[in-house]
């Protein structure tokens, strides 16, 4: 059996202000609420909570929104600071190499049970990131806003043009079009 991986709270990010600016307050009380979660992480986001709560409040959201795209969204209001001071820590690098490496050595710091990984075959890099966690309720929603910040991260040291060559992610993406044309090509 695998141990409970956890997060930091910083990683939801706009969720609970996105979902209560269009659905209300309640809103925001009931998906909180489905994961057993306290209201209070809404607005003070400085705690751990488990990842597969993480994962829960992105799913939930996206139902209650009714926004198939609703992860994507949450990923392109934040930057990567945003996540707090062990990615300010990373993003604070001075070349991509060492980020790079500062995301590998440590995202545990951020989140028991995710890993960053860079990985070469040939002249392409790979960077990535996993969990051990194998719960899959709401990991396609969660992905999801990882992937622009993650983008955001490797413009800052490649230009804001730079653009990868594809994007693999962790989950089934099934035939979603819109899904495959907003996003631009990274591993995820």
């Amino acid at each position: 059996m695998t141990a409970a991986s956890f997060t930091k709270a910083t990683g939801m990010g706009p969720l609970p202000r996105t979902l209560e600016s269009a659905h209300g307050a309640r809103a925001v009380e009931r998906v909180f609420n489905a994961e057993g979660l306290p209201l209070w992480l809404a607005h003070d986001q400085g705690s751990h909570i488990p990842l597969r709560s993480m994962m829960g409040l992105f799913e939930r959201a996206a139902r209650e929104m009714g926004e198939d795209l609703f992860g994507l969204h949450v990923g392109l209001a934040m930057q990567p600071e945003d996540y707090g001071p062990v990615v300010r820590y990373m993003m604070s690098a001075p070349d991509l190499r060492t980020m790079i490496q500062r995301s590998v050595r440590s995202l545990h710091y951020h989140a028991s049970g995710c890993y960053f990984s860079l990985e070469f075959s040939g002249r392409l890099a790979r960077w990535g990131i996993r969990t051990d966690d194998p719960s899959s309720f709401g990991i396609r929603q969660h992905r999801d806003h990882l992937l622009h910040p993650m983008l955001r991260a490797l413009r800052r040291y490649l230009g804001p043009k730079w653009s990868p060559i594809r994007v693999e992610l962790e989950y089934d993406r099934g035939a979603s079009p819109i899904i495959a044309s907003s996003a631009p090509s990274c591993f995820i």
